[in-house]
């Protein structure tokens, strides 16, 4: 690669000599959306998280091609649907039962509706 001489335009440092491009280019398209009216009981969502992890959350929706609310209702069914005796996620740890009464999950339903 040569120096620019004068007169030369500088190039952005995605663009080669050759004006070929090297960034990859993404198609924008508008995320999946649920059709209107199609939501039951609508609710807002008010959980306070970090940045960080609102923007994980909203990252991972975006790469799936939906809206950040419908893969929060995926994700919960996902949940709901994979739960443990005590009424947790697979993942989550167990609590510490020692000495209480046996867990009556009946008393807590989580369904998957």
């Amino acid at each position: 690669m040569g120096h620019a001489s004068e007169g030369d335009t500088p190039q952005p440092s995605h663009i080669r000599p050759s004006g070929t491009c090297t960034a990859n280019l993404v198609l924008m398209t508008a995320p999946q959306r649920r059709a209107r009216s199609t939501r039951v009981d609508p609710s807002r969502v008010a959980y306070i998280v970090s940045a960080e992890h609102k923007a994980k959350f909203e990252a991972i929706a975006h790469r799936a091609g939906v809206t950040a609310s419908l893969f929060y209702e995926k994700l919960v069914d996902h949940m709901v649907e994979n739960l443990t005796p005590q009424g947790l996620p697979e993942w989550w740890p167990a609590p510490d039962t020692e000495g209480e009464l046996p867990f009556d999950q009946e008393e807590t339903p989580i369904s998957a509706a």
